[in-house]
This record gives C-alpha cells, structure tokens and sequence, in this order.
C-alpha cells in the first residue's frame, strides 16, 4: 500500500469543496478540527473492468461508462506482470462514494498503490445530474489516502465538448468527483403558494504543501447547518433575476448564512421552470448556483358524500393537466376513506367491508375549472379497477352474504362556485330526489393544503 502521505498543513481557512445528494461524506461534522477528518473507504458495486496494458500505454473504461484512464508509453513500471508477458492488468472497481462532497460514483484503481513514472490521466463523465445545483468552477477530483484522508488534485481541468473532467494522478488509490459548493435541490417541483427550503452545502479544506505533487489542498469536513461559514459567502438569493422574487415568479427570503426559502406564486409563472439564484463565492472564484423550480397549478381539499349512515370522504390534490382559451382540466391524487352502510332492518346486521381506504390514482377523476363566463367548476370522481367486499348477515343464517364490486363515487358535482377572488370552490347540499337523500359537501383552496 503506498498511499500513505506525510501531511503539512498551512493554518489558512479556504472556501471550497461542496456535497452532493448521492454520495457526501459520513455527516456535518464540526469546522474547529485541527486535522482532516478521515472517512471510511468505500465498497465495492458493480462490475470490475480488468485490461492489461504493455509498455505502449493505453486507455481502460469502467463498466458504467463514467470513468476511465489512460496510462501513457513507458509510464508503467517494470512490475506485477500478467500471463501475456510484460503487460499489466490494471483494473477499474466502482465503490461506495465516501467522499466530502462526494458525487457520483467512487472508483478503486488497481493494484492498489502502483506508481508510474510519468503522470497518468483519468477521466470523469460530467452528467447534468452531477452539475445540478452547482458550476464545473468548483468541480475538483479528489484522492484518498490509507488513513480515509482525501486530498484534490491539483492538475485538473475541464473539456467542455467531452463533457469530462480530466485529472491526473502518479499513483493508484480511490478517487471521485467532489463538489466545491452545491445548491440543494438542484430541482424541484412546488405547487402553487407551497414553499420549498433550499440549502447549499458547504465544505472546508486547506491548502496541502507537502510532499505530494498530485495534491492541492485537503478536505476536512462539509456543513448543511451553515456552521463555521464565512459571511458573504452566498449572497443575491434571486428568482428570474429579481433580488427577492417578485408577485409573478415567486419570492425567495434568505434564512441562514447558507439557506432561503422559495415560495411559489398564486398561479404557474410563464416561463415555467423559474431559475432560483444565489451567488457562490469561493477559493477558486465566484459563480452563481442555480435551482430549477417547477411549479405546479394545484387546488386541494376534501370532498365529503352521506348517504342514510354511509359515508365517504376524499382528501384530494388536484393538480393541473391542461390549459386553453379559459378553461383548465386537474387530475387528482390523494386518499378516500370509507364508513359503510350499516343499517340493514330490524332482522340484519352489517358485518364487514373490507377494505375501507383507497388510493386516489390521476386516473380516477377529472375537475374542470371554465374562467370563460361567471366562473365555475365541475368533475367527478369514480375507482374504475378498485373493489371492496361488504358482508352482512340476517336473523337464522349460517353464514354472512358477502358481495364484491367497485367502490362508491367520492365526487360527482355539475356546477360549483368559484369564489374569492378565484382561491375557493365550495358547495354544501342535499339532493331529496334520492332515498335515503344524498349531502354533498366540497371545499377546495387554491394551493397545497386545503381545508
């Protein structure tokens, strides 16, 4: 094992090095440490890629396609050589990421600790999902050592017509792609008036001058909490461009030195995504962060049917499809409760119906909200494929008589008012023309939660 290193650390705090959603380090951690604070390595997934190469270098991919190496002529070393003769089988084994702001995979290049003798180049993919929420000008590779220290390399530079990150490195061990700094989420999708917490995960690290030439600095731990981040470090939380968002776009407040809120509009912005900012100040420059927001045209509410002792109540989530010339088509989702009939005469007795709850599917209703006249709505809502099985039993039976069929319909309404101002549709009635009569009770809110 040769990736032992001797550490000299210069006392100068730097901004860098940031979090990714699928692989950061092992937690926050504190800022006050006086040492690099180590992870364990990752483990193996995946399929191993093996290829020997000879003396004429050459170039080895790993499985998934994200990660390769090219080793160039007479780099190789006169060492461990495989059955074909003075080749090498040199081997590329994706693993666990357990790296401060760690993204992606992790690969393990074997043997473990060979050395070369001029520098070899390895490659990283940069897929949209690995740059989401952050910029190339704080993407670094990083290296880890036998005592779960991670160091960036210092030769790095991106091909932005290969989508690569090129590094380059003397000697094998574990490497990833870290991030400097990473707004999270880097999307999102938010109903109308809903809110969503956004928060850029931060990192420390200090310049590395020891003996190493790979390295440029050492990573030590990375923060959600916004501990130990300087002011100033994110600044300009915008929406679209506006500071502060606006009535139209949304608004975004600044809640920690490291965090905001965004909150969506009364009604979808055109154009929609809308573009969540913040500008990112760190050791290698500054950039904006960029947060791509959906947001969705929701009502919400409850829908509630009594019949004689039956009942239904629907907790709904109606969520806009479509849109044209004044009138605008929801599908729902959400969850139905049932509570059964249960008078059945003098002589009978409602025994079971199983089950009682059900899944509001987008399939299972339509709401129509026409703006064209006096504003007004109407839909329904009906389980095509669900089933539920009541029994009961009579006086003298052996057995209970169970019958199976569809659930009952838990929104039916020709003509419901569209109310203040266009935020609320609401009805509460009784249809007589039914035996035992039918009370209808529906009240949506414009936005995520309803009544």
């Amino acid at each position: 094992m040769k990736r032992s290193l001797s550490w000299l650390l210069v006392a100068l705090f730097l901004v860098s090095c940031g979090g990714g959603d699928d692989g950061a380090g092992p937690g926050d951690g504190g800022n006050n440490n006086t040492d690099p604070t180590p992870t364990t390595p990752g483990t193996p997934i995946g399929t191993a890629t093996t290829q020997p190469i000879g003396a004429a270098g050459g170039t080895v991919t790993s499985a998934d396609g994200l990660f390769s190496i090219t080793i160039p002529p007479g780099a190789l070393p006169a060492g461990p050589a495989s059955a074909s003769g003075a080749e090498t089988d040199i081997t590329i084994q994706p693993i666990t990421n357990t790296a401060w702001g760690g993204v992606g995979s992790g690969y393990r290049l074997l043997p473990d600790g060979l050395t070369f003798s001029a520098p070899v180049e390895i490659n990283f993919s940069l897929e949209d999902s690995l740059l989401a929420g952050s910029d190339t000008l704080f993407v670094d590779g990083a290296r880890q050592d036998d005592e779960g220290v991670w160091g960036v390399l210092k030769h790095r530079r991106v091909d932005w017509e290969a989508r690569k990150l090129i590094c380059t490195t003397s000697h094998f061990s574990d490497y990833t792609v870290i991030e400097a700094i990473r707004l999270r989420p880097g999307s999102a999708t938010v109903p109308t008036l809903g809110t969503v917490n956004l928060r850029v995960r931060y990192c420390r690290r200090e310049v590395y001058t020891g003996g190493d030439d790979d390295l440029a600095a050492l990573i030590y731990t990375c923060t959600d909490n916004g501990a130990g981040v300087p002011a100033g470090t994110f600044t300009n939380w915008s929406v679209n461009g506006a500071v502060g968002g606006n009535a139209l776009v949304g608004g975004v407040a600044q809640t920690g030195v490291n965090s905001a809120r965004y909150t969506a509009p009364h009604d979808p912005p055109q154009p929609n995504p809308v573009l969540v900012r913040v500008t990112a100040t760190g050791t290698q420059g500054t950039r904006p962060l960029v947060s791509r927001i959906t947001i969705a045209d929701t009502w919400s509410g409850v829908v509630t049917i009594k019949q004689g002792t039956a009942q239904s109540q629907a907790f709904v989530i109606w969520t806009r499809e479509a849109s044209y010339q004044g009138i605008e088509t929801y599908r729902p989702s959400g969850y139905v409760d049932y509570t059964p009939e249960t008078d059945y005469g003098p002589v009978c007795d409602f025994v079971s119906m199983n089950p009682r709850h059900a899944t509001i599917e987008p399939a299972n209703g339509l709401l129509v909200l026409n703006f064209q006249n006096a504003p007004f709505a109407a839909g329904y809502g009906m389980f095509v494929n669900a089933t539920t099985t009541t029994c009961f039993t009579c006086d003298g039976w052996d057995a209970p008589d169970c019958s199976t069929g569809p659930f009952p319909s838990w929104f039916a309404a020709d003509s419901l008012a569209i109310t203040d101002n266009g935020t609320s549709i609401a009805f509460d009635g009784t249809d007589y023309g039914q035996l035992p009569p039918v009370h209808l009770t529906v009240l949506f809110s414009k936005g995520p939660t309803g009544p």
